[in-house]
């Protein structure tokens, strides 16, 4: 069995601000990125992220990217926004008065009320690409994560490379390589699965 490579971890403590905005991040060598935090609880291996040192990958990131990696809960239907969408579409296309603003309005409030009732009239539309006027809201958690602890992360890891201090009311910063130590019964043992 070929040795393995020992893995760093490094896990970092962002306290709060202003009562708000603290975490927990858990980072290895392999990729793996965790956080437990007062915006949500994320985590997401990277396995492929192209950087000798996975640190590297997690300061030059950027939020699309997080937030399409860490997105758990797909973004919410708004109606309102959709039925907005669709009365600009027949305005600017000059449909006013005709069958097509007659369908909207037969389905406006189920349009507003749900997704669902976006399908029954987009079931019976004639306009062109119509599903590409369903509007949705991001999740205002991961958005807040992103937007307020992950540059403060960003910044405390730039640091903890660089060698500089990192102030323990900025973040505490701790350091473990872990072994991974396999004998002989191991071996065995992972031969035979």
């Amino acid at each position: 069995m070929k040795p393995r490579k020992p893995v760093t971890v490094w896990r970092y403590t962002l306290p709060p601000l202003k009562h708000e905005g603290w975490g927990f991040f858990i980072l290895d060598s392999k990729g793996y990125f965790s956080a437990i935090t007062d915006y949500g609880n994320y985590a997401h291996l990277w396995t492929y992220h192209g950087r000798d040192d996975f640190r590297e990958f997690v300061i030059d990131v950027g939020g699309d990217y997080v937030y399409r990696k860490l997105r758990v809960q797909p973004e919410q239907y708004n109606g309102e926004r959709t039925a907005k969408a669709i009365r600009t579409v027949i305005e600017e296309c000059a449909l006013l008065g005709s069958d097509e603003e007659d369908l909207f309005l037969e389905y406006k409030d189920e349009i507003c009320d749900s997704e669902f009732g976006f399908g029954l009239w987009y079931r019976e539309t004639t306009i062109g690409d119509a599903c590409d006027l369903v509007r949705r809201d991001p999740d205002c958690s991961l958005v807040g994560f992103i937007e307020k602890l992950l540059p403060r992360l960003q910044k405390v890891i730039k640091k903890h490379m660089a060698g500089e201090p990192v102030d323990e009311r900025e973040a505490l910063v701790e350091e473990a390589v872990l072994e991974v130590v396999c004998g002989k019964e191991e071996e065995d043992r992972a031969d035979v699965l």
